[in-house]
């Protein structure tokens, strides 16, 4: 059972405090337990909701003429960091915004609890099981997307024990052949269409390994203790496994940089039922990338104490962790989710003849709505 959190949202001229913590309600740890593939079977046969995401009505994006409440889910982690400043900027303020942010072990069980309109919006990963569930017609759409990886200073890679390499067991990508590669969640999770496309250099892909399911706080003590071969580790504790010396990157991580497999889920609250309020939230957090979370951002203190008051991190953890690389108006790469659908077919972990058109996953016209709704400066 997950134990969850509720994080509110900064009022204006709130002092600033951490926020207390409390279990979410039984009805939503309940229904993690039956997952997203309940969702999909719930959802009638492929393509009851709407068929794609350019069919459906671009919302007016008028500006909220009275306070709204959302409740979205979220992971405490700094490529996952609009809607922390947001409610640390007064972004949501700035929309009429209160905004109660439930964090989430793992984000795929929160883009569940949209599909059933459990919650408003989640920033999830984007899994297998959320593709299966769009073409099921579970009503959840992409309309944002999250930090990238920055080929320059990498916040996340893929380490090997430092013993193997030393000794030359382990030289080169296909050499993990038949090891230990542990990431996090299952096959089909972001994690491991990471994994894939390394692996790929070595001419491999995750049935030639032995995948082992490890969360990131796991894995420097997995490497050390010789548990796994290899991990897919992200900040901060990549920064961990380099300063300890546990291992070291292996194959070429610019396959990776630029990409993000997160983004933001809204379902039927806020898509169709809500949409105004839809709006104002994703504008919240695409105004919190282009004025909290440009480069440089881990050395500016209001953006730091954002992070510290609402993901509850710590503050040399934020300020020492490379940064992600956040578009301000949060795009998401066609080719990446292209890849991603790719991927997880053949290693059989996503049920499609083929991908699905980018317009299937992405609800295009509201992301473009909201765009032209910012003023420009």
């Amino acid at each position: 059972m997950s134990a969850l959190k509720s994080v509110p949202s900064r009022g204006p001229g709130a002092a600033r405090r951490r926020p207390a913590r409390r279990r979410g309600r039984a009805t939503a740890v309940a229904f993690l337990a039956v997952g997203l593939a309940t969702v999909t079977a719930c959802a009638g046969p492929s393509g009851a909701s709407r068929t794609t995401a350019a069919e459906s009505t671009p919302p007016a994006c008028a500006p909220l003429a009275q306070r709204e409440h959302v409740r979205i889910g979220v992971a405490e982690a700094l490529s996952l960091g609009t809607p922390f400043q947001a409610a640390g900027g007064g972004w949501n303020d700035e929309q009429n915004l209160d905004v109660e942010m439930v964090v989430f072990p793992s984000t795929q069980e929160a883009v569940a609890l949209v599909g059933v309109g459990q919650l408003d919006a989640a920033i999830g990963g984007m899994s297998a099981n959320l593709f299966s569930a769009i073409d099921s017609g579970v009503d959840v759409r992409v309309v944002g997307g999250m930090g990238a990886l920055d080929a320059a200073n990498l916040p996340s890679g893929l380490f090997v024990r430092s013993d193997l390499v030393e000794d030359g067991s382990v030289r080169s990508v296909a050499d993990l052949k038949g090891r230990s590669v542990a990431y996090s969640g299952t096959t089909g999770s972001p994690a491991s269409w990471y994994v894939s496309l390394l692996l790929q250099q070595g001419g491999l892909a995750l049935d030639d390994v032995r995948g082992t399911r490890l969360s990131y706080p796991d894995m420097p003590t997995a490497l050390q203790n010789g548990q796994v071969d290899a991990a897919f580790v992200s900040s901060p504790f990549a920064a961990q496994v380099e300063e300890q010396g546990l291992g070291r990157r292996v194959g070429d991580h610019s396959v990776i940089a630029g990409h993000t497999n997160v983004g933001i889920v809204l379902g039927p609250n806020l898509l169709e039922q809500r949409s105004d309020v839809g709006c104002a939230l994703v504008r919240a957090n695409m105004r919190a990338a282009a004025q909290e979370l440009t480069p440089g951002y881990s050395t500016r203190q209001e953006v730091v104490d954002a992070f510290v008051t609402y993901a509850h991190m710590p503050a040399d953890l934020v300020r020492s962790t490379p940064e992600y690389l956040y578009s301000p108006t949060l795009d998401v790469r066609p080719e990446t989710l292209q890849s991603m659908q790719e991927i997880f077919i053949a290693g059989g972990s996503l049920d499609l003849a083929a991908p699905l058109p980018y317009e299937r996953v992405v609800d295009v016209p509201f992301h473009d709505a909201v765009v032209a709704s910012i003023p420009s400066t």
